[in-house]
């Protein structure tokens, strides 16, 4: 029995060496998906004014490195929605335009290893976004609202899965909330003075990708 049990250990320990740094090294990653924004809601001190919009789009683009269960990774993000609505205490007016968000973010990752071909992952990151409002005005006027562009801290958070198709490619499916702090990206003139409309911006976004991993004989980060 004792040379048996030896050989099972080894063949053990070695096999799970082997699924240990085959989860090493880099990678490669595109996504893209469903934007969904909740109502802005204006916080400034000049008044009650409101935004709505459609459903979005979202695309990313990462770069990443794993060492077993987790992963450091680099993304660049782009989501965009139409604004459709203007909403005030005297009343609402359809717009037109939109509304883009440019993201750079460093996440951190947590993949949960099964043993089969799928992997639940979970994580988070932090980083910067741009925001712009692209021709917004009114649809009845053409009235245009002064765009702000402006920059902010914005953070997410992550829970998905991903299906090993090979030894290099993976196919991930994932939900993101992504949010940042207070930001005036709009603003209009009331009563001969600037008001500046500020809100704190927040998206749902529901993203399918691919993840590519680099280098020979490796199997594909699951992500």
């Amino acid at each position: 029995m004792r040379p048996v049990t030896a050989i099972f250990a080894a063949g053990l320990t070695a096999g799970l060496a082997a699924a240990a740094s085959a989860q090493d090294g880099a990678y490669l990653g595109i996504g893209a998906g469903f934007n969904i924004v909740p109502q802005y809601k204006n916080t400034d001190d000049f008044g009650s004014f409101d935004f709505a919009t459609d459903l979005g789009y979202g695309v990313l683009g990462t770069v990443g490195y794993g060492w077993g269960p987790i992963r450091l990774e680099g993304e660049l993000g782009w989501r965009d929605n139409a604004v459709s609505q203007f909403i005030s205490p005297f009343g609402s007016a359809d717009l037109r335009g939109h509304l883009g968000v440019a993201s750079a973010m460093a996440n951190v990752y947590y993949d949960i290893h099964t043993g089969t071909a799928f992997t639940p992952y979970i994580g988070g990151g932090g980083g910067g976004a741009w925001i712009n409002a692209v021709n917004v005005h009114s649809a009845a006027t053409g009235l245009t609202v002064v765009d702000r562009p402006q920059t902010g801290f914005a953070y997410q958070g992550i829970a998905g899965v991903s299906y090993t198709v090979n030894e290099r490619l993976s196919v991930n499916a994932d939900y993101r909330y992504f949010a940042t702090e207070r930001v005036g990206v709009f603003e209009s003139a009331s009563l001969g003075q600037p008001s500046i409309m500020r809100f704190n911006y927040a998206a749902h976004s529901v993203m399918i990708g691919f993840t590519y991993r680099i280098g020979p004989g490796l199997q594909p980060q699951m992500r």
